[in-house]
């Protein structure tokens, strides 16, 4: 199930959204594979200049796994991204990216760290 508002701004868009997903997936007799999933997110997109588009996004999710001895689980995640995009030309645009995620889990081995940059040059033709 999924929920979304938008809104324009002279500056921009913005774009809010909750997700709520359910699992259904067979469990091992140690795992759950099936957690329920609260998520919100928000993005903002504005062409600051012409020619150059700015985006940036959050996202926050909460997973509850179902209890499967040994394991209670339940993730909270953290997503940040924010990415450019210029073009320089009719042919070619610059474009990069930054991304960090950063996962806690109630569970050893689930947790993580992300931190992510990209640089990329595209010819459209």
């Amino acid at each position: 199930m999924k929920a979304g508002y938008r809104s324009k701004f002279a500056a921009g868009k913005l774009r809010h959204e909750y997700e709520l997903e359910f699992n259904d997936r067979a469990n091992t007799d140690t795992t759950s594979h099936s957690p329920t999933r609260d998520e919100y997110s928000a993005q903002y997109k504005t062409e600051p200049w012409r020619k150059t588009r700015l985006d940036g996004a959050v996202d926050y999710r909460y997973s509850d796994y179902e209890r499967v001895d040994p394991q209670d689980r339940r993730d909270r995640r953290l997503r940040v991204k924010l990415l450019g995009e210029h073009r320089l030309d009719s042919t070619w645009q610059i474009e990069d990216e930054l991304l960090f995620a950063d996962n806690r889990s109630s569970e050893n081995g689930f947790e993580y760290h992300k931190y992510q940059a990209r640089v990329s040059i595209h010819a459209l033709f």
